[in-house]
C-alpha cells in the first residue's frame, strides 16, 4: 500500500476537472473565454497538497468557532447565575423589610393603645 501511495504521488498523474457544463454556463454571466470555461488541471499531489491545506483551515476554523461559543455559553451561564443571586438577595431583602415594618407597625399600635 505504501508503495502504491508512493507510486501514485511520484507520477505526474493529471486530473481535469471540467468547468465547461452547462449549469456553470446557465448561472455565468462572464464571457466565453472566461477561466470558468476552461479546464483546470491539477496534479494528484497538488490537489492531495491543498486538500490538506483547506480541510486543517476548516477544522482550526471549527474549532475557534467552538471555543468561542463555549466561552459564550460560560459566560451567559455566570450571568444568569448572578442575575438569580441578586434575584434571591432583593427577595430576602424584601421580605426582610416587610417582617421589620410589620414588627414595627405592631410595637407602635400597641404603644398607641397603652396611650389611650
Amino acid at each position: 500500500m505504501a508503495n502504491l501511495t508512493h507510486t501514485l504521488l511520484s507520477r505526474p498523474l493529471r486530473l481535469s476537472i471540467s468547468q465547461n457544463s452547462a449549469k456553470l454556463r446557465r448561472i455565468s454571466t462572464l464571457p466565453q473565454n472566461s477561466p470558468l470555461e476552461q479546464k483546470i488541471t491539477y496534479s494528484l499531489k497538488e490537489f492531495l497538497l491543498e486538500y490538506e491545506k483547506r480541510s486543517k483551515v476548516n477544522q482550526e476554523n471549527m474549532e475557534k468557532s467552538l471555543k468561542e461559543n463555549q466561552e459564550s455559553m460560560k459566560e451567559n451561564i455566570k450571568n444568569i447565575v448572578e442575575q438569580r443571586v441578586s434575584s434571591a438577595e432583593n427577595k430576602f431583602l424584601y421580605l426582610m423589610i416587610i417582617v421589620m415594618t410589620a414588627g414595627l407597625t405592631k410595637v407602635w399600635y400597641d404603644q398607641y393603645q397603652h396611650t389611650k
